[in-house]
C-alpha cells in the first residue's frame, strides 16, 4: 500500500442529545488502503462513515483527504459531500427499477459529459464488476448479488477516488456475500481507490481488509492489520469481540520465575511460559484453535470435562469445564470426544496472549 495519507481524522467528536457517538477519534487511513470500521451496532462506525463523507457534521475536530481540509470545527469549514469526490454505498442496491441497468449507472452522469463518453463510462464500471453483459435488464430481472454489483457499478462510474461503504453486503444470503467479497477484493486491487467500508460481520473485516479499526462506545480500540487484531488483540474489548467460537479468557496468576512466567489458574494447576510478564493478576487468553486436547494426562495440561460437542463440517468445537470455567476448543473434524469425558488440554504458547485485570490492555 501507499505512503500517502489519504483521509485524515484529528479529534473527531460528534455528541447527539445525552450521548456521545464519537470521542475524540484519530484515524489516518493510508491511499490504496480497504480499511474497515468494525464493531457492535451502536458502536458508532457509520457515523464514522457519515462524518467522512459529509453527510453529518462533527462537534470537534478536523479531516483532511487528500491533505486538503474539508472540516474544521474551530475554523468553520465543511465541504458537501458533492466536493469530497467520494462514492456512497448502503444496504439498500437503491436502483430505479423502471430503469434498464445501464440507465441506472448512467443516471449520475447525464449533463457532465457527451453520450459516448456516458456509455464508455458506463461499460467500463459494468467490467470492473463483470455485469456487462446484462446491460439492458431491469433490477426485478436480476439477482440480489447482481443488484449490488450494479450499485457498485453506478458509484465507480463517477470515478470517485475513495469508496464508502456501509455494510453493502448484509442483504445477501451467505453464498452470495462470500462471492462479493472476492468481487470487492478483487476490484480494490485491480483499481486505484481507497475503500472505508463499515461492517459488524468479523469475517468480512478479516478476509478484505488491510487495515481494520475495530471501535466501541465511540472510540478505536485497536487499528491494525487484520491478521495482528485476530493474533493479538490490543484490548480484552478486542479479544472477546474477535472471533467465532470466542476467544477463551481465564484469570491467572503471574508470578516471574527463572527467566519465565508461572501461570497458575484458579483450579491451583499451572503451566510455565517461556518468555516474561510482570506479576499479578492477568486475564489469559487463547482462542479455540490454539488448544489441543488429549484423552490421557499430559505435563502441563488442565484437566476438564466435556459437556457439548458440535460438529462443524472442517472442524468439531468442543466445550470442556476447567474448574468453573468454560473453554471452547476447536479441533480436526476426525477428532472423537463424548460427553462427560475427561481430557487433558494445552496451548500453544505462540498464540497466548495476557491481559492486565485492571487496565484491560495487552501485556505480554
Amino acid at each position: 500500500m501507499s505512503e500517502k495519507k489519504k483521509i485524515v481524522l484529528k479529534g473527531i467528536t460528534k455528541r447527539f442529545p445525552g450521548v456521545t457517538v464519537i470521542d475524540n477519534m484519530d484515524l489516518d487511513i493510508m491511499d490504496r488502503d480497504f480499511t474497515t470500521l468494525l464493531g457492535p451496532s451502536g458502536c458508532g462506525k457509520t457515523t464514522t462513515l457519515r462524518i467522512i463523507a459529509g453527510l453529518e457534521q462533527p462537534d470537534e475536530g478536523e479531516i483532511w483527504i487528500d491533505d486538503r481540509l474539508v472540516f474544521s470545527a474551530k475554523r468553520g469549514i465543511n465541504l458537501p459531500a458533492v466536493e469530497r469526490k467520494v462514492g456512497l454505498i448502503f444496504q439498500s442496491y437503491a436502483l430505479w427499477p423502471h430503469m434498464t441497468v445501464f440507465q441506472n449507472v448512467s443516471f449520475g452522469l447525464e449533463g457532465t459529459m457527451s453520450k459516448a463518453e456516458i456509455s464508455k463510462r458506463v461499460k467500463e464500471s459494468l467490467a470492473n464488476v463483470q455485469m456487462e453483459e446484462y446491460v439492458q435488464r431491469y433490477p426485478s430481472e436480476l439477482s440480489g448479488g447482481q443488484q449490488q454489483r450494479v450499485a457498485v457499478a453506478r458509484m465507480l462510474a463517477a470515478q470517485p477516488e475513495i469508496l464508502l461503504m456501509d455494510e453493502p453486503l448484509s442483504n445477501l444470503d451467505a453464498k452470495l456475500r462470500m462471492q462479493m467479497r472476492a468481487e470487492l477484493k478483487r476490484m480494490h486491487n485491480d483499481m486505484n481507490v481507497t475503500v472505508v467500508y463499515v461492517t459488524h460481520d468479523q469475517e468480512e473485516a478479516l478476509t478484505l481488509s488491510t487495515k481494520t479499526a475495530v471501535m466501541n462506545e465511540g472510540i478505536i480500540e485497536q487499528y491494525d492489520r487484520p491478521e495482528q487484531v485476530y493474533k493479538n488483540p490490543a484490548t480484552l474489548f478486542v479479544a472477546d469481540f474477535m472471533g467465532n467460537p470466542q476467544m477463551n479468557l481465564l484469570p491467572v496468576g503471574v508470578e516471574p520465575k527463572d527467566g519465565a512466567t508461572k501461570l497458575t489458574f484458579d483450579t491451583g494447576e499451572s503451566i510455565l511460559l517461556n518468555r516474561q510478564v510482570r506479576a499479578g493478576r492477568h486475564i489469559l487468553g487463547i482462542r479455540p484453535e490454539d488448544l489441543t486436547v488429549s484423552s490421557q494426562p499430559v505435563e502441563h495440561g488442565l484437566k476438564g470435562r466435556v459437556y457439548a460437542v458440535l460438529p462443524a463440517g472442517s472442524s468439531v468445537i468442543i466445550y470442556a469445564s476447567v474448574g468453573d470455567t468454560d473453554l471452547i476448543i476447536r479441533e480436526a473434524r476426525e477428532t472423537v470426544v463424548h460427553i462427560d469425558q475427561d481430557l487433558w488440554i494445552t496451548c500453544d504458547q505462540d498464540y497466548l496472549n495476557l491481559y492486565d485485570q485492571e487496565t484491560k490492555k495487552l501485556v505480554g
